[in-house]
């Protein structure tokens, strides 16, 4: 782990910005932490709709933690739109893309509808 913000931002890019996660050792915390935010929201969402009564007050804990973890997913959504991904080569080989513009296409053509819809206000 590196001692200053700087070098360890140099050391997780890969130039234009874009985070290599195989060197980048916050990423696998950041992994996890979203993956325990999304276990949470699995068992609280439907115990809140089913058993709680309606509250849209700022001042209520479980709406200011529900609107804490949707700026933690939209984070997240722009964060994919920067981290490098795995593709196969012409040769079979695994290469790792590191081009800014192609990351963010396919981020925006796989997971960002999906991830765009689970955090979009419900009618």
């Amino acid at each position: 782990m590196c001692a200053f913000p700087e070098q360890a931002i140099r050391n997780a890019t890969a130039g234009g910005w874009v985070i290599d996660p195989n060197h980048a050792d916050w990423t696998a915390y950041w992994d996890l932490m979203m993956m325990a935010l999304l276990t949470v929201v699995l068992f609280l969402t439907p115990y809140e709709v089913a058993f709680l009564p309606p509250s849209n007050s700022p001042l209520d804990q479980l709406f200011l933690m529900n609107r804490i973890v949707d700026v933690i997913f939209i984070m997240d959504m722009l964060l994919q739109f920067r981290i490098m991904f795995p593709t196969q080569g012409n040769n079979g080989q695994e290469i790792w893309i590191k081009d800014p513009k192609i990351t963010s296409i396919h981020y925006a053509k796989t997971w960002f509808v999906p991830d765009l819809a689970t955090i979009l206000p419900s009618a």
